[in-house]
């Protein structure tokens, strides 16, 4: 997908999925498991209203595009294949927490979890400790690294679903990521590791075995 431009002039946030209208306009697809494709994204936004531009993949390149001030862009690349559904691209004001996990060949993967506002990055920080224990599990019982430099959450409160298990871009519903002992019960701290834990893991073994288990099936 090239230059997908953010240009909407009264929205703060903007997510696009795989069923979104944007994405139906932009980009040619076959919703199928097994049709799998590599994407190179490149999203230009007004600064102001949109200062972070994220989508699936290794950020690879931004700045402010040339003879635009007002203006920047950020790159981003997958190298490896994945199907239609799994792609997302999130653009808005978001402020974020950050952490690092190593892997178990010892690289250095960057955690982020994007929230609306600064009095919610406390809440953060159980999600946090529920992605780092589920992509370590992922580690011990099926020995599944994490294949890319960076894992992003995104937590808003209109996300229609619990979560979505795009590739390296997760988007939640903020219950689901926020999370404080002072308000929140124990039932509340169980679904955000289980549904961190349940789309992190999926991420991974979606790719590894359910779409070789639908090759299979469709083979028959």
């Amino acid at each position: 997908m090239q230059n997908l431009r953010i240009c909407d002039s009264f929205r703060r946030f903007i997510r696009v999925s795989n069923l979104s209208s944007a994405f139906l306009f932009g980009h040619y697809r076959v919703d199928r498991p097994d049709v799998m494709s590599k994407y190179s994204v490149r999203i230009t936004g007004n600064k102001s209203r949109f200062p972070v531009l994220l989508s699936n993949g290794n950020l690879v390149g931004s700045g402010d595009v040339e003879g635009d001030s007002s203006k920047h862009w950020a790159e981003y690349e997958d190298p490896f294949k994945k199907p239609c559904y799994l792609f997302a691209l999130v653009a808005g004001d978001l402020v974020h927490v950050e952490d690092k996990f190593k892997t178990m060949n010892g690289r250095d993967v960057t955690l982020r979890i994007y929230v609306k506002g600064e009095n919610e990055l406390p809440k953060c920080s159980y999600a946090m400790l529920s992605l780092k224990k589920s992509m370590k599990w992922d580690e011990d019982v099926y020995g599944l690294e994490y294949d890319l430099d960076i894992f992003n959450i995104v937590a808003v409160p209109d996300f229609t679903m619990g979560a979505m298990e795009n590739k390296s871009l997760n988007i939640f519903n903020s219950k689901y990521i926020l999370v404080s002992q002072a308000t929140a019960t124990d039932t509340d701290f169980n679904n955000v590791e289980g549904v961190v834990a349940h789309e992190c893991v999926f991420q991974s073994e979606t790719l590894s075995v359910a779409f070789s288990l639908w090759t299979y099936f469709n083979s028959l």
